[in-house]
């Protein structure tokens, strides 16, 4: 269960702005249309047990390694993430307005905004990070070589990436590798294409065969999530405010298809 603290009603985009100003810096924000319980924060790879992750990996990269052969892993999963496949990747915006725009779709339910300091959930973590991770970082990168391992832990202490430890490292990490590496991390990626920039992207990776980004957000008694409510009944109006200021499906979405979806509903005005 996600520990959450400061719980704000906003129902204009002003009294977004007017909250942000007055209480967060630096912060990651994660817009979501509808409480959805137990799996909020969780990537979208681990909300079904069904789902075999190194399948979907290994099936997506043989079927477009002709364009993206040059791709390293991660950036294979951010493609993954950028076409709707079921990843350990959780999205989030660095743009209060972005994450506005998600906690808003018109599902008749409350819309949420989750709030985070990255660099604090890196802090919390058995890592002890400092600041943001880049996607070479050596705990990003043995996390997603987790992909790989399936259910046998040998195969990652085999992998390329454990193997940039010194040995007197890697005895330890064995011997406590969940607590070190299934917490989730907030990493500063690469902007691969035009979404992510328009969209402010960021990311936080989870490790694990199958595990809760929620555990790893909350260290102790410590809630270091805070969440801004949208009632269902303002979702319309925020919605006009935010298309005023060109934010909308045509501009956060900038490839061709979604351009001509904007099209069209401006021309059923």
């Amino acid at each position: 269960m996600i520990n959450i603290s400061n719980n704000t009603e906003i129902t204009s985009l002003s009294q977004l702005l007017e909250v942000v100003f007055h209480r967060y810096k630096k912060k990651w924000y994660r817009g979501e249309s509808s409480d959805f319980g137990e799996l909020k924060l969780i990537p979208s790879i681990f909300r079904q047990q069904k789902y075999n992750e190194k399948f979907l990996f290994h099936s997506f990269k043989c079927r477009h390694y002709e364009k993206y052969y040059h791709y390293n892993d991660f950036q294979w999963l951010c493609l993954m993430q950028h076409y709707d496949l079921p990843t350990r990747l959780l999205d989030w915006t660095t743009n209060p307005l972005i994450s506005l725009y998600f906690a808003t779709q018109l599902t008749k339910q409350d819309g949420f905004i989750y709030i985070m300091d990255p660099a604090d959930l890196n802090l919390r973590s058995e890592s002890k990070g400092r600041g943001l991770y880049l996607s070479s970082n050596p705990l990003v990168e043995i996390r997603v070589a987790m992909i790989h391992t399936d259910k046998n832990r040998d195969e990652l202490y085999r992998s390329k990436t454990f193997n940039l430890y010194p040995s007197f490292k890697k005895e330890e990490l064995k011997k406590h590798l969940f607590k070190y590496f299934d917490y989730s991390i907030a990493i500063s990626p690469e902007i691969m294409n035009s979404r992510m920039l328009a969209q402010s992207c960021c990311f936080t990776i989870s490790g694990g065969i199958a595990t809760k980004l929620s555990k790893h957000l909350s260290i102790g008694d410590i809630a270091n999530i805070e969440v801004i409510k949208i009632p269902y009944s303002a979702k319309k109006n925020i919605r006009n405010q935010l298309d005023q200021l060109s934010i909308h499906q045509g501009t956060l979405f900038p490839e061709i298809e979604y351009t001509s979806k904007h099209l069209k509903e401006l021309l059923a005005e």
